[in-house]
């Protein structure tokens, strides 16, 4: 609302935003208590305004690890009896996924990331009391778009 950019702009962090792609035109970003709102040069209209996304820090995988997980692939590929679960995640990635309604995300699309790695995948990997075992459930994230495309096995 206008309430809500009027104080964005008086509290809020300026930054210099992309500049318009058809004209050139210098816009600003204004962050404050977790909204996002693009303005035109003067910071009198408003181009877009999203909720602020969260930040999920990275996970450091060392090489060892990456080895390890090569391995059981290698192994589950070679001998699939021995996987004793696999699950199929289908993340939607038609247009409405780019609307940003959900509290913390900055779109549809990033909650449904986020919710993935926070949730499904943290809790999968907290349930191995010992990493070294061998994991024989089978993961695989698909992208459907006019087709499904596997992005992740």
């Amino acid at each position: 609302s206008k309430h809500d950019l009027k104080a964005a702009k008086k509290f809020g962090q300026k930054i210099p935003a992309h500049p318009n792609v058809r004209t050139g035109e210098p816009r600003w970003k204004f962050v404050h208590n977790g909204l996002v709102y693009i303005t035109d040069s003067t910071c009198t209209r408003e181009i877009t305004s999203y909720k602020e996304a969260i930040t999920i820090d990275s996970y450091p995988i060392s090489i060892p690890m990456m080895e390890h997980h090569t391995e059981l692939k290698r192994i589950l590929k070679e001998e699939p009896y021995l996987c004793t679960g696999h699950t199929f995640i289908i993340i939607d990635q038609s247009g409405s996924m780019r609307e940003s309604d959900v509290d913390g995300f900055k779109s549809r699309s990033h909650a449904a990331y986020g919710t993935l790695s926070l949730e499904f995948i943290a809790e999968q990997l907290s349930q191995r009391p010992n990493q070294d075992d061998l994991f024989a459930e089978s993961v695989t994230v698909i992208e459907m778009r006019d087709e499904g495309k596997a992005i992740f096995e």
